[in-house]
C-alpha cells in the first residue's frame, strides 16, 4: 500500500502529495479530463462545473488541495479533478430525473466502487469497533494492488491529525480517523435521480468530517449542511465516547440509524431510512441483500451469542458463502478490508481480501 505523509495548509499538503506520487499521478491522469470552467452544454463538463462551483463557495479546501495536487505532481487541475469526480459524474449522468428502476448502464458509474460492508460495535475490549471491507466489479490484478491504496496520513495546520484511505490521486476516501477519536467509513447506496451536479462530489465528504469532527453529533450536523452530488452514502459514524450511527445521504435527502438493543450496526449498499429506502435500486441490490441478510442471521441470538468483540469483528468481516462480506465474484470481488477502534486512534489495514491478507496497525496520537 502506499502512504503519502503531508502537513500544513491544503494547497501545501495536496503539493506535498503530488511530488511523492507523481509517478502514480501521471499514470493515472486521463487522456481528455472533464473540463469544469469551461463547460457550456448540460453534458458531463457541465455537471462537473457545477461540483467544482459548490466546492469552491462551501468547502474551498477540498479545489485548493486538488490545485496543489496538480501542481506537485506537475498535471493540470483538469486531471486532478477529473480523478476526483468522473465517476461521480456519472452517476448524475446515469440516474436522470423519473427513473424507478436502475438501468444496466448505471453499473458503468460504480462498477469502480462496487459494494461495500460496514459493521459497528458500540463496545468491545477496545471501545467502539468498526469493520469495513471494500469492493469493487472486477478483481484487482495481483500486480497492482500494492499501488490501488493510498492511506494519507495529514497532518492539518488547523485541525486534528488524520488517516484516510482513498484510491491514487483521490481526497474522495473510503475511510478515515483522526486524533480526536472520530471514525468514518462508507458503502455506496441508492441514488437520488435527476441531480445538476450541486453539491460535494459524494466521497469527498469524508474529508471534512475528519478535518473538522470530533464526535458524531458533530459528524451529523455538518452533513445536514451539505448537498452531495453522485451516487448516494451510507456512512459509519463512531467516536471514542461510544457514540455509533450510520448516516444515509443522497443529494438532500438525510437519515440516521442507530444501533440495535445489543450494541450492533450494519450495512451493505441500501439503504433503510423511509425517505432514502423508497430511492431506485441500484444494480447491485441482490448482492447487497445477500450481505444484509448474511449479518442478520450471524448476528441473530438465536444463532448464539456472538460476542461483541475485535475477534468477532475481523470474523464477520472475513466470511464467506452465501452473502458473505469477504467476495472473490462471481459479481464483487474485495480488495481492502480494515477494523478501526477510535478510542485507542488505531487502525488495522489490510491490503487485499482480509481472510488472506494480513492487517497491519498504524496508530495516531490522541489530541489533547
Amino acid at each position: 500500500m502506499l502512504v503519502a505523509e503531508t502537513r500544513g495548509t491544503a494547497y501545501e499538503r495536496g503539493r506535498q502529495y503530488g511530488a511523492q506520487l507523481a509517478e502514480h499521478l501521471r499514470r493515472r491522469a486521463p487522456a481528455r479530463p472533464l473540463r469544469p470552467a469551461t463547460a457550456v452544454a448540460d453534458d458531463g463538463d457541465a455537471i462537473a462545473g457545477r461540483m467544482l462551483r459548490y466546492l469552491e463557495r462551501h468547502e474551498p479546501a477540498l479545489p485548493d488541495e486538488m490545485r496543489g495536487l496538480a501542481a506537485g505532481a506537475s498535471l493540470p487541475f483538469e486531471a486532478i479533478f477529473h480523478l476526483n469526480v468522473a465517476s461521480f459524474v456519472r452517476y448524475v449522468q446515469d440516474f436522470p430525473a423519473g427513473l424507478v428502476v436502475a438501468a444496466s448502464a448505471a453499473a458503468s458509474a460504480s462498477s469502480d466502487t462496487g459494494g461495500c460492508s460496514n459493521v459497528a460495535f458500540v463496545s468491545t475490549e477496545r471501545g467502539p469497533l468498526l469493520g469495513k471491507t471494500n469492493d469493487g466489479g472486477a478483481p484487482v490484478p495481483r500486480e497492482r494492488q500494492s499501488d490501488t491504496w493510498v492511506l494519507q496520513h495529514t497532518r492539518p495546520d488547523t485541525g486534528p491529525e488524520f488517516f484516510l484511505l482513498a484510491p491514487v490521486g483521490a481526497l474522495a476516501g473510503v475511510a478515515g480517523l483522526n486524533a480526536a477519536g472520530f471514525a468514518v467509513g462508507q458503502s455506496a447506496a441508492q441514488v437520488v435521480p435527476g441531480q445538476d451536479g450541486s453539491g460535494v462530489p459524494s466521497n469527498l465528504i469524508l474529508r471534512p468530517l475528519l478535518e473538522r469532527c470530533a464526535t458524531v453529533g458533530e459528524a451529523i450536523d455538518l452533513l445536514h449542511t451539505r448537498d452531495m452530488a453522485g451516487k448516494g452514502l451510507n456512512l459509519m459514524l463512531l467516536d471514542a465516547a461510544g457514540d455509533v450511527r450510520a448516516a444515509e445521504k443522497s443529494a438532500r435527502l438525510f437519515g440516521v440509524r442507530a444501533p440495535d438493543d445489543t450494541g450492533t450496526l450494519y450495512f451493505s449498499n441500501h439503504c433503510h431510512t423511509p425517505a432514502l429506502s423508497a430511492l431506485p435500486p441500484r444494480h447491485d441490490r441482490d448482492n447487497s441483500h445477500r450481505r444484509w441478510a448474511h449479518l442478520q442471521r450471524y448476528f441473530d441470538p438465536s444463532n448464539g451469542n456472538q460476542p461483541r468483540s475485535e475477534a468477532t469483528m475481523r470474523a464477520v468481516i472475513t466470511t464467506h458463502g452465501e452473502g458473505g462480506i469477504c467476495q472473490h465474484g462471481p459479481d464483487m470481488f474485495t480488495s481492502l478490508g480494515l477494523v478501526i477502534a477510535p478510542r485507542e486512534r488505531a487502525m488495522w489495514i489490510a491490503d487485499g481480501a482480509p481472510c488472506s491478507v494480513p492487517f497491519v496497525e498504524h496508530r495516531l496520537a490522541p489530541t489533547a
